[in-house]
Order: structure tokens, then C-alpha cells, then sequence
């Protein structure tokens, strides 16, 4: 009988219910939110704007403190690989010493994404406005 009465009293899985307190809740939310925060503060997203008449030529980088200038700076004299060329030392000079080159020329998204990844970055472009 007592088996019987464990098996009447049992409920579906669809009807469990767990009790959590506030604070229980309040420390799931917050450890989440900081989770999702981190994984975002290892990312960015950047638009190429190769147009004049967009306001190029120029990269708008949302998501980080960093702009492409900057990035190119801190990659210059620094050996780079592609994959798809030797290795080479980088110079801004290989653009006559100007980035906005860079992005007329269309490499200007291989470099940022060279730069993500040589700072454990993950970047991903969001947009182009080329004419």
C-alpha cells in the first residue's frame, strides 16, 4: 500500500516545482548578465565606409575603446601572416604612410580581423558601404 500511495502522490515532470528565494534569484541573474557582458567585451563589430559621399573613407568600430587607427598602430612593425603569403614585417608605409589607403584598397577588413585575433578579439563586420 505505501507503494501505491508513493506512486498516486508523484507528479509529472511538466508540474515540478522549485522554490528559490530572491536572493537565489537575484545571484543567478547578476552571475548570467556578468557571462554575457564578458563574452561581449571579447568582441566588436566594425563597418567599412569606402565612399566619400557616405563619409569614408573611414571604419566605424563599435563595441571596444579602439579605432583603425589605432589597431594599425599598434600592428605596425609587427610580422603578420595571412596564410595565403609569407610572412612579412608590417609597415603603414606599404600605403604611403595612410590608412585610409587601406580602405580604398579593400584590406582594411583583413587587418582589423589580424589585429582581433593577434588581441583575442573576436570581430565581425557588419556592414560595407562601398561604391
Amino acid at each position: 500500500m505505501s507503494d501505491e500511495r508513493r506512486i498516486r502522490k508523484s507528479k509529472p515532470i511538466g508540474e515540478l516545482k522549485v522554490k528559490i528565494t530572491k536572493s537565489q534569484l537575484k545571484q543567478i541573474i547578476k552571475e548570467e548578465l556578468s557571462s554575457v557582458l564578458h563574452e561581449r567585451s571579447k568582441s566588436f563589430t566594425y563597418k567599412v565606409i569606402e565612399d566619400e559621399l557616405d563619409g569614408g573613407p573611414k571604419v566605424e568600430v563599435e563595441g571596444i575603446d579602439k579605432t583603425f587607427e589605432q589597431m594599425i598602430e599598434e600592428l605596425e612593425g609587427k610580422t603578420l601572416d595571412f596564410g595565403d603569403e609569407p610572412p612579412f614585417k608590417f609597415s603603414i608605409n606599404l600605403f604611403g604612410g595612410e590608412t585610409w589607403k587601406m580602405i580604398v584598397n579593400g584590406v582594411a577588413p583583413g587587418y582589423i580581423e589580424m589585429w582581433a585575433e593577434m588581441n583575442g578579439f573576436e570581430a565581425e563586420e557588419t556592414g560595407k558601404a562601398y561604391h
